[in-house]
């Protein structure tokens, strides 16, 4: 599965009463912060969206817009979740930015986020992807409403020497989307472990996996097969959306 890691679940019990939890967390910029250079998302908003991607409702009170709630803290962000049920989260930064589009799954009790979530920011990312095209072949259009995919295999859930188990390789994956739900092309890399490079691969287990050029407001389905069993992530991106399908755990 995929999910938004929790770092720890504050003790709740009003949790059950009102059906939602909250979660918290610093939001970033794009994923190429460092600690000596982390870019804070303060402008924007932040969509919650329940598992078939509409506005987050409960007992008719609309739970959509996630909040900064301390003026002392700018970028430190606030959302609401059902427990133990599955939900979005779409980062928009504003101009200069594209929607972030993350799956989640809202934990037993109140939490504060341990992973690394962030927006992408156009200028860099459309660099990393051109350079990613640029390596791979794989058409790229970043300036229409095309939908893209980065992926990331979570570094608890498999490993790239078989030390436990192997991470899965791209023809493992598979990506469907479009009104007619076709397959995607999926670019893999793996890490060089003495130089830290990507590598692309099609045959090794990869770390990092990509997916360019799909049509917006159609489901984007992305699955792992291994060994006989089978791991969905169904994603209903927009317009210039990004899928950051990070931290993905697959069967």
């Amino acid at each position: 599965m995929l999910l938004l890691l929790i770092a720890c679940q504050i003790a709740n019990p009003a949790a059950e009463d009102d059906g939602v939890v909250t979660i918290s967390g610093w939001l970033y910029d794009d994923p190429f912060v460092t600690e000596s250079d982390e870019v804070i998302t303060t402008a924007g908003s932040l969509e919650v969206l329940d598992s078939i991607g509409e506005p987050l409702t409960v007992d008719g009170e609309s739970l959509h817009d996630g909040i900064q709630p301390f003026d002392g803290y700018p970028g430190y962000w606030r959302w609401w979740a059902i427990p133990e049920e599955p939900y979005f989260l779409r980062i928009n930064g504003g101009e200069g930015y594209h929607p972030a589009l993350w799956a989640g799954w809202g934990p037993p009790d109140n939490g504060i986020v341990q992973a690394l979530i962030f927006g992408f920011q156009s200028e860099d990312t459309a660099e990393w992807f051109a350079s990613i095209s640029e390596a791979t072949g794989l058409p790229l259009d970043m300036e229409g409403d095309n939908v893209h995919l980065w992926g990331h295999f979570d570094e608890d859930y498999c490993t790239l020497d078989g030390s436990e188990q192997d991470c899965p390789t791209v023809q493992d994956i598979e990506i469907r989307s479009g009104p007619d739900g076709h397959v995607n092309v999926v670019i893999g890399f793996t890490v060089d472990p003495e130089e830290g490079t990507l590598v692309q691969s099609q045959v090794d287990p990869v770390r990092y996996f990509y997916a360019f050029n799909m049509e917006p407001d159609y489901p984007v389905d992305l699955s792992v097969s291994r060994d006989g069993a089978e791991v969905v992530q169904s994603y209903g991106p927009g317009a210039r959306d990004i899928i950051a399908a990070w931290y993905f755990e697959g069967p």
